[in-house]
């Protein structure tokens, strides 16, 4: 059994408050901050990203950059998981094209030649290059 952190209901109520916001903990070294948040993260079954920043230096904001990036990623991979028949692999692909394109694939090509991720990719309004999408 797992000891249940003091701050993760609050953390719990916060995400429920604001889920859209990137929400960061900050507190001194080795005090539970990272196993707190992935409980909480655990609780709420929501697709997210948990990255701790534990690092000699403080990282810079290319640093949160690339972790709202891959939350994005993600976050797309999981919609088209529940959406497509793909592999976890290739809606992890079309996430990040989808996020590379800021959500929007008009006028974008994929290239591949896997059907699925093909069919998938055309759903998603990308034009295809490679597989018959419909075949």
């Amino acid at each position: 059994m797992e000891f249940e952190r003091d701050i993760v209901g609050n953390l719990v109520t916060g995400l429920r408050e604001m889920p859209q916001f990137l929400q960061i903990v900050i507190g001194p070294r080795q005090v539970g901050k990272t196993t707190a948040v992935r409980q909480a993260a655990a609780r709420l079954d929501w697709p997210g990203v948990v990255a701790s920043a534990d690092t000699p230096l403080p990282p810079g904001a290319e640093w949160v950059e690339s972790q709202w990036r891959l939350a994005r990623v993600k976050e797309a991979a999981c919609r088209l998981l529940r959406v497509h028949a793909l592999r976890a692999a290739d809606a992890m692909q079309l996430g990040a094209a989808l996020a590379w394109a800021d959500g929007s694939a008009r006028g974008l090509v994929v290239h591949t030649l896997d059907r699925r991720l093909a069919l998938a990719a055309e759903r998603e309004g990308f034009a295809v290059v490679g597989a018959a999408p419909g075949t």
